[in-house]
């Protein structure tokens, strides 16, 4: 599956300040999804500076050297606390180089909450607290230096209700002013669009190419 996000709304909104988180359960499309929306950025001259952390590199990796220009930064998380390390060195990059909030960075962090499942069954405590960090500095990265932040979560469902089990985004939604929700329907996947609180756009995608104009 191919994504061309031209979306104006969503790409004025994720680019002026406003963190975007991407969820829905595995195979529903978010990394392509991010990946695109942060390429139509890069092409419009929107940023200049990539950097994608990702806790899944089997899966983003190719999708990632399809997708972005080969200047990206691309780096690997094994825990939350890495990508918590990984944002804070960012973030004391982009201080040095970018104190006027002259924007022009993007970041994709793909999975957030993928590493968290893990760290919660042996520190919970401690674990939801970085993952809340991360998420508040997520935040402030985006404000701060007007830099695209997108991040998203996986969703697990169960295969027999399809009810979805306790998601690990709910801890960290109040975070992202927008949020992209993708779900899977036979060999579609429907697409929602929200903006704290409000659905802005709702829309069913092809498994080819898709074209996201709203």
């Amino acid at each position: 599956m191919r994504i061309v996000v031209e979306c104006e709304r969503l790409l004025n909104m994720v680019n002026e300040r406003s963190p975007l988180l991407v969820y829905g359960e595995a195979a529903s499309g978010k990394t392509l999804m991010s990946l695109a929306i942060i390429k139509q950025l890069y092409t419009r001259g929107a940023i200049n500076d990539i950097l994608l952390v990702t806790s899944e590199p089997v899966s983003t990796l190719p999708a990632a050297s399809r997708i972005l220009p080969p200047r990206a930064k691309i780096l690997t998380a094994f825990s939350t606390l890495d990508i918590l390390e990984y944002l804070l060195e960012y973030a004391l990059e982009l201080a040095k180089i970018n104190p006027r909030n002259i924007g022009g960075c993007g970041i994709v962090i793909d999975t957030l909450t993928g590493p968290y499942r893990v760290d919660a069954s042996l520190l919970p405590d401690i674990s939801t607290r970085v993952l809340t960090l991360t998420a508040t500095l997520i935040n402030k990265i985006a404000k701060r230096y007007s830099c695209t932040c997108i991040a998203t979560s996986q969703v697990h469902v169960n295969p027999e209700t399809r009810a979805e089990e306790p998601p690990a985004y709910t801890l960290i939604q109040e975070y992202f002013d927008v949020v992209l929700k993708l779900q899977r329907i036979d060999s579609r996947r429907r697409l929602v669009i929200d903006e704290k609180g409000n659905v802005i756009a709702e829309l069913l995608l092809t498994t080819n190419m898709v074209l996201i104009k709203c």
